[in-house]
């Protein structure tokens, strides 16, 4: 007994509060992460700090207008609102546990009550209205820190519905992003066709001409027919991409394909270098790492919660009320009541409340895991985009150069011409090659665009 006595006397004064607190693990793979990326772009990203609204960097209003409408009428962020308001009233519901608790009841019932069952024998009992009324106070002093872990876990799980919403809103706006400028790119891709068939309708024409005054070969008509066929059957793919991509934008905003979409023929492109801040800061703007940790967090409160079994629980409590015939509703021999407090302790069951420590245990170490897992891919998926995104770079300045090299030689030829030293036909044919290259920049252009948009995602900007 005197044991007991100072175990409640210790409880009651130190205010103990079973299980551990949550730190965030030293051995942990975010607390070994750097703060540079292995990737180094100098000429393409910056060390600054990525914005929240990213997409205003490509400095179009359309691009902000689809965004800010598919934030408003998203329905899978709708969805991860509602998970929020859930989470939200969990937690209200675990934190008034905390509080005194009360409770009322009555009723009114008529009926007989068996004589016998009260040992009375031989008089039955008369038939009449009885009625109960009765209330009652009750307080959990919560000791050993149960309903305290209990809340911990429920405000990590309201942090981990929020970043999950966060992650829900980066990829509405990354595809939002992905889609418009998808448009955009099959639109250029398709002015770009289209000239390409009028050049080449036009080597045709001559083509023709030549052949019937003798000076053309008869089988150069077949190879400039076979060229014509090939480059119109880009035009279906091409069409047939730019309303794919409207159509993704239109289920992303609950809505019809905004009329100005589809007139974008020109990729918008970002005015400086991709801001990507450091590489501890992205992780901490992640929404699936702060998700796993706020998963690790509860993890460790559900912990206490196991372990303040292995202590006893006391309620201080009050009740009272009034019982008896109804015509007698009030009397003095009707009332009843009851102080004082109600101790309950799973001391015989110790091995069952040791079993559900260790499954809490064993959900702490798989929340752990999965928090490194999602860190280790984190960092994975920021190199990769970023070797990327460097790659297409390198590539694209390339696909530039060419581009312009084959301008010139397009000017030269015209510039041939019109002195008389370069025939139509060689001069439509540079003009014809100046095109492949302008179509050579223009996808170049839509995989730097996806580069972007992919980074952006990766390194968690858009919430």
């Amino acid at each position: 007994m005197r044991r007991l006595a100072l175990l409640f006397s210790a409880l009651a004064l130190g205010a103990c509060t079973a299980g551990p607190d949550y730190l965030r693990p030293e051995n942990s793979a975010h607390a070994k992460v750097g703060r540079d990326f292995k990737e180094t772009l100098p000429h393409a990203v910056s060390k600054e700090d990525m914005p929240g609204k990213w997409w205003h960097l490509y400095e179009d209003k359309t691009l902000d207008g689809l965004i800010e409408e598919a934030l408003r009428n998203n329905t899978d962020l709708r969805i991860a609102a509602a998970n929020i308001k859930r989470a939200e009233a969990y937690k209200a519901e675990i934190a008034d546990r905390a509080k005194p608790q009360t409770e009322l009841g009555g009723g009114v019932s008529y009926g007989q009550l068996s004589a016998e069952e009260h040992l009375i024998f031989g008089h039955a009992l008369p038939s009449d209205f009885v009625y109960s009324l009765g209330g009652g106070l009750s307080y959990d002093l919560d000791l050993a820190g149960q309903i305290k872990r209990a809340i911990e876990a429920a405000k990590a799980e309201s942090e981990a519905s929020r970043a999950a919403y966060d992650a829900v809103r980066i990829g509405v706006v990354a595809e939002v992003s992905r889609s418009y400028l998808d448009v955009c790119a099959a639109g250029r891709e398709l002015d770009l066709a289209e000239e390409m068939i009028s050049v080449q309708d036009s080597l045709k024409s001559v083509n023709a001409r030549l052949t019937a005054s003798g000076r053309a070969a008869e089988n150069t008509r077949q190879t400039y027919n076979a060229q014509l066929w090939r480059i119109r059957a880009a035009l279906p793919v091409l069409q047939a991409r730019r309303k794919q991509a409207a159509y993704r934008l239109a289920a992303l905003m609950g809505s019809d394909i905004p009329p100005d979409v589809m007139g974008c023929h020109a990729v918008p492109e970002l005015k400086a270098p991709v801001p990507v801040g450091d590489g501890r800061a992205f992780l901490e703007r992640r929404p699936d790492v702060r998700e796993a940790e706020a998963g690790l967090k509860a993890a460790t409160a559900r912990i206490g919660v196991a372990m303040a079994d292995l202590y006893p629980h006391i309620t201080l409590g009050i009740s009272g009320g009034s019982t008896g015939l109804l015509k007698n509703i009030g009397d003095s021999d009707t009332y009843k009541y009851s102080i004082g407090p109600l101790i309950s302790w799973e001391f015989p069951q110790r091995g069952t409340v040791e079993a559900r420590i260790r499954a809490a245990e064993a959900r702490d170490e798989a929340a752990l895991a999965l928090f490194d897992r999602t860190v280790l891919n984190a960092l994975r998926d920021a190199e990769i985009s970023l070797s990327a995104y460097g790659r297409d770079l390198d590539q694209n300045g390339d696909w530039q150069r060419a581009e312009a090299a084959q301008a010139r030689l397009a000017a030269d030829s015209i510039a041939l011409q019109q002195r008389g030293r370069q025939s139509l036909t060689e001069t439509l044919l540079a003009r014809r090659n100046h095109l492949q290259a302008e179509q050579d920049v223009a996808a170049s252009k839509a995989r730097l665009a996806a580069d972007q948009i992919s980074l952006f995602a990766v390194l968690g900007g858009g919430w």
